[in-house]
């Protein structure tokens, strides 16, 4: 027979594994919610980046043969309406006016439909996520809201009332801000090393 002692050894032993695997499943769960909160969030801020910046290469239909343009408009990430108003163009100056705005409101559009994924994950796995890592990482994805809403003043009001781009410059700032901030704190809680290995029961 077990002598009392025995039994309560067992019962606290039950106890701890009980507890470290608990701590562990726990653990796991933060290192895939972690993993994709950041990679909705870095898919969200550099689209939002390259959206919002100045420095974009524009293609021309200058100098395109009718097959060469059909090939490019068919290969461009355009809803069919678009591509269609595109090939009704003869002028390449018409269609180069086209395209830009085509392409800068897909931008926004994709842009905040990324913001709005990414910001939908974190809330909805908010409990597996640390309050200040949350709270960046919102804190960002308004940063990018507000780049968007910048590009889709200049796409509806330039050239006529030209829009600063405060926002935008904050968002490129925020590359070495909170961007950076957010992925250290992310990479120390993945590689905690708290949480102990799962015990051998072999």
């Amino acid at each position: 027979m077990e002598t009392e002692g025995n039994l309560k050894l067992r019962h606290l032993q039950s106890e701890i594994d009980r507890a470290l695997d608990r701590s562990r499943l726990l653990h796991n769960k933060e290192f895939e919610v972690l993993g994709g909160a950041w990679s909705r969030l870095y898919d969200a801020y550099w689209w939002a980046r390259r959206a919002t910046s100045l420095l974009q290469l524009r293609p021309s239909f200058q100098g395109m043969s009718a097959a060469h343009a059909e090939a490019f408009i068919g290969d461009l990430e355009l809803p069919t309406w678009a591509k269609d108003e595109l090939r009704a163009l003869d002028d390449y100056r018409e269609r180069n006016t086209r395209l830009r705005e085509f392409s800068e409101r897909f931008d926004y559009n994709k842009g905040n439909n990324l913001r709005l994924r990414c910001v939908r994950y974190v809330e909805k796995r908010s409990v597996y996520i640390r309050p200040e890592i949350r709270t960046d990482i919102l804190a960002l994805l308004r940063i990018v809201g507000e780049a968007l809403i910048e590009l889709q003043l200049r796409i509806d009001h330039e050239p006529v009332h030209p829009i600063e781009r405060t926002r935008s410059e904050r968002l490129e700032a925020e590359e070495t801000g909170l961007l950076t901030k957010i992925q250290a704190a992310i990479q120390d809680r993945i590689w905690d090393a708290s949480v102990a290995p799962a015990a051998d029961k072999s």
